[in-house]
């Protein structure tokens, strides 16, 4: 296992030097071939840590307080799997979308950018000490800001970039500030010292819950965690679509990698508050983020935001998990884990989809802008295929992966009435609302996104010129949609998998309350129970199928009733699949005895209509704006007037002025304060020997005055 890790950093730094001593074109084709062995070598070593094969690797001594050390856990594994799986398709992307996107030398830096970006993720996942930890994140939040950075003599990209430095940074000083504690309480810095020290004298109340808000605050400003999303919607759209896949598919993980290392692993205080404070925190960024989607009509923007939406939905379910564990329900916390971290799956292989999509519809239009697309459905064939996977994905439609996840974290909130305690089974029942409404908006956004892209027609030169990119992008794109099938064809294997992977820092077997036992003995129903799904066929295919079958169920007991939810996304997917096939033959061969007539659409007498008089992207999302515009209260408008004279206007002129929601009810205040403060200060600097003596003189005798009296 450490020749391969060897090997990989290897393969990083032999192929970074040698895409910068190529020349352009064979440096793209150099990157792809370094780019695809990378990602092998990163599949073996998460496989090998999956199966539990990997070992430290020693760094350097820091005298007295231990050893940096490298080592891949279990839980790290998974994260590093779905990099490697991103990065290989955003590899096989890259070559063909690049040639389009900037100068020769600006993309060979930004090739070994990604490269390099790619092997410090990994780091991170792997560090096993505070030092090492914190250096690599800093490292990563650079490369990142760099990946933003592409267009520089952009503007926007470079305000973009800043803005999501300097967030990265008020993160990273807060995560600093929780993990100096955790090592100064156990004489160490190797994550395994501190965790055991923390599970046999665990911190002081008021400093254990300071670390977590602080961690809390520090991840979740990675993930974009309400109040701290305002910079991701801003800098992700900035980067190139391969860039953006990587940012949100790949980066947006490692938040919550973070929480739960430091909530679960370094400082694990079962407390009830600490996993509402995350369900609640978690449905209102979903909220948010899915407003925003619903109303965005740049592509790329719009998926930043729904980015926002689904990582609200991972730490919802996240929150749920640890409510239970705090309550000592192991089963009902197995089965939010296995809701967080397939929704983390699931948003880790469609967003990079749908953002590859962007980036194809960008090169074959210029534009992004929805308003200026439609019709790309019949010049763009595969590309609108695979958009249409990524969005009934993203919508939780079946029999897509994203309705998978979202159906766990709803029965999930669902099982609140087993806490037996108002406030919490409260907090539950409105994170459920916002959740559902969440969905609901999810499924608005994307049909609005693919019907004012690909539907209708163009409403622009471009987008009726349109034609799909070349072979190599429809390839990367294509991989994604595979992955996604498969996640909402068999969500068993995948549930049982991620169960196992939840069960080695929570040391209990997550799916086991989950996946019933048609085809295997040995689980916590009850044998009559059962017996009554057999009777229904439940058990049938188990000659051909393995264990755990095809089918979720989870009973509980409550005023001596069952209470049950099951679902079976794969006959679901056979039933609509035979439904289909059933129309399709009755509409061939009962319709075709009626005789059918194909006239001219009446359009009010107008001979033809122009695609501007067709619904455009803005014009959809104007009832959802209505709806909220107390939450999005999208502008502020200012009327500018220019003028001849006095009693002649020339022209009227309308500005608008964006403000996020969350800008509005937090930064902007806090803002202000600061600045009100410093203006006061400025005030004192007045030059004047004579008043900073005064000021030094009456500090003095307050100071007596409070020694005194005290």
């Amino acid at each position: 296992m450490n020749s391969v890790a060897a090997a990989f950093l290897g393969l990083t730094a032999a192929g970074s030097a040698a895409i910068l001593a190529l020349p352009p074109d064979a440096g793209k084709r150099a990157s792809l071939g370094i780019g695809l062995g990378q990602a092998a070598l990163l599949v073996l070593y998460s496989v090998g840590a999956l199966a539990g094969r990997a070992s430290p690797i020693a760094l350097w001594a820091i005298p007295g307080w231990g050893l940096m050390t490298l080592h891949l856990s279990v839980f790290a594994a998974f994260f590093t799997l779905l990099e490697a799986i991103v990065y290989g398709a955003v590899f096989v992307f890259s070559p063909g979308y690049l040639t389009h996107a900037g100068t020769p030398r600006r993309v060979k830096v930004y090739l070994v950018v990604l490269h390099l970006l790619m092997a410090v993720i990994a780091l991170v996942l792997a560090a096993g000490d505070v030092v090492s930890f914190l250096v690599l994140w800093e490292v990563m939040s650079i490369l990142a800001y760099l990946l933003v950075l592409f267009r520089e003599t952009d503007v926007a990209a470079s305000r973009a970039a800043y803005l999501m430095f300097g967030a990265s940074e008020a993160g990273f000083l807060a995560v600093v500030a929780a993990f100096v504690p955790l090592a100064l309480h156990a004489h160490g810095i190797s994550f395994g010292t501190i965790a055991r020290s923390t599970r046999v004298h665990p911190l002081a109340p008021g400093l254990s819950d300071a670390v977590f808000l602080l961690s809390l605050f520090g991840f979740g400003v990675k993930t974009g965690l309400f109040p701290t999303m305002s910079w991701l919607p801003r800098a992700h759209p900035e980067a190139p679509a391969n860039g953006s896949a990587v940012l949100s598919g790949i980066i947006l993980n490692l938040g919550v990698y973070g929480i739960v290392l430091t909530a679960v692993v370094l400082n694990p205080v079962p407390e009830l508050w600490r996993g509402l404070l995350i369900l609640v925190l978690g449905s209102i960024t979903a909220l948010v983020g899915v407003l925003y989607a619903a109303t965005d009509t740049h592509l790329k923007r719009l998926l930043a935001h729904s980015s926002v939406e689904n990582l609200g939905l991972v730490l919802t379910a996240l929150g749920a998990a640890l409510t239970f564990e705090a309550a000592r329900l192991p089963l009902l916390a197995g089965i939010g884990w296995i809701a967080c971290l397939y929704q983390l799956l699931n948003h880790s292989m469609y967003k990079p989809l749908l953002f590859l999509g962007a980036g194809s519809i960008d090169i074959a239009t210029g534009s992004l802008d929805a308003d200026h697309l439609g019709g790309l459905g019949r010049t763009m064939r595969w590309t609108s295929l695979f958009m249409l996977a990524g969005a009934l994905a993203i919508a939780a439609l079946p029999p897509l992966n994203g309705f998978v996840s979202e159906w766990l974290i709803l029965q999930t909130l669902l099982r609140s009435v087993s806490l037996h305690h108002p406030l919490p089974e409260a907090l539950f029942a409105l994170s459920g609302v916002l959740v559902a409404l969440t969905a609901g908006l999810s499924v608005t956004a994307f049909v609005r996104f693919y019907g004012m892209t690909f539907l209708g027609r163009p409403r622009s030169v471009a987008a009726a010129q349109a034609r799909d990119p070349a072979p190599s992008l429809r390839w990367a794109m294509g991989l994604l949609v595979l992955l996604c099938l498969f996640l909402g064809l068999a969500p068993t294997y995948v549930a049982a998998g991620l169960g196992r992977i939840a069960g080695s820092i929570t040391g209990a077997p997550s799916s086991r309350a989950l996946i019933p036992p048609f085809f295997n003995p040995g689980h916590v129903l009850l044998p009559a129970f059962v017996a009554q799904f057999h009777a229904l066929g439940a058990q049938i295919g188990g000659a051909i199928l393995p264990a755990p079958g095809l089918v979720f169920l989870h009973q509980t007991v409550k005023g001596g009733a069952h209470v049950v939810f099951a679902m079976a996304p794969t006959y679901l997917a056979v039933a609509l699949c035979v439904a289909i096939v059933l129309t399709a033959l009755a509409v061939r061969y009962l319709g075709g005895r009626m005789a059918v007539l194909h006239k001219p659409d009446w359009t009010g007498g107008i001979s033809h209509l122009p695609a501007t008089a067709f619904y455009t992207a803005t014009g959809f999302a104007t009832p959802i704006r209505a709806i909220f515009r107390v939450v999005l209260n999208p502008s502020r408008p200012l009327d500018v007037e220019e003028r001849l004279s006095n009693h002649f206007p020339s022209s009227i002129r309308r500005e608008v002025d964006d403000v996020y929601a969350v800008d509005r009810w937090f930064v902007n205040p806090a803002s202000r304060l600061v600045r009100a403060v410093a203006h006061f200060l400025a005030r004192l600097h007045r030059g004047s020997v004579n008043a900073y003596v005064a000021y030094v003189l009456a500090t003095l005798l307050l100071v007596l005055l409070v020694v005194r009296l005290g």
